[in-house]
């Protein structure tokens, strides 16, 4: 084929100055043809993504909803609370949008342990108690315990970035009402 000739590669004891240049430049052609793949496929996905981060409605509904709420809802309760504003909007949307919200830092996700998720509009380091009597969760206003980043280091050789702490007891409304349950 005489349009595409045969890439002739020299033996070692073959090569010139000039040669060794024409290696070059071909290598450096080639790192610059990747290259402009590769930004070329970045700028498609950044694309991508802000088309995803579009300002939504929805997404805002949900975002105030869950600022807004000490409850500490599940999807299923943010979907019943959305749903009265945004009557069409689906329980999957509902579950894409907590999802964004949490990959963006502006919601946290909580398991539970029981299986089910909470949601948290409030960001900022705090802990959490699950009650063991009604299911609630519940923001505990206590100081923050850094320390056991410390602690857990000591005994870890990799390294500790963080650490999440979940209370289990019971509520003031369960505290009383067990209390005045007669002991068996």
């Amino acid at each position: 084929d005489t349009h595409n000739p045969p890439i002739k590669i020299p033996k070692l004891y073959e090569l010139t100055n000039r040669n060794i240049w024409h290696i070059i430049i071909t290598v450096i052609d080639i790192t610059i043809f990747f290259a402009t793949d590769s930004i070329r496929i970045n700028v498609l996905e950044t694309e991508k993504n802000m088309a995803a981060v579009k300002h939504s409605k929805q997404r805002q509904s949900i975002k105030e909803y869950l600022m807004n709420t000490k409850e500490h809802p599940t999807a299923d309760m943010v979907y019943t609370q959305v749903r009265k504003f945004y009557p069409n909007i689906s329980l999957g949307t509902v579950y894409r949008n907590l999802n964004f919200l949490v990959d963006q830092g502006e919601a946290i996700r909580l398991n539970c342990g029981d299986g089910s998720e909470r949601y948290d509009g409030t960001t900022s380091p705090h802990y959490h108690l699950v009650c063991s009597g009604c299911g609630r969760v519940f923001d505990l206003k206590m100081s923050p315990l850094d320390h056991i980043n410390t602690l857990a280091a000591a005994g870890f050789d990799g390294t500790i970035e963080g650490h999440t702490v979940l209370f289990h007891g019971h509520c003031p409304e369960c505290s009383k009402s067990s209390k005045l349950q007669p002991e068996s």
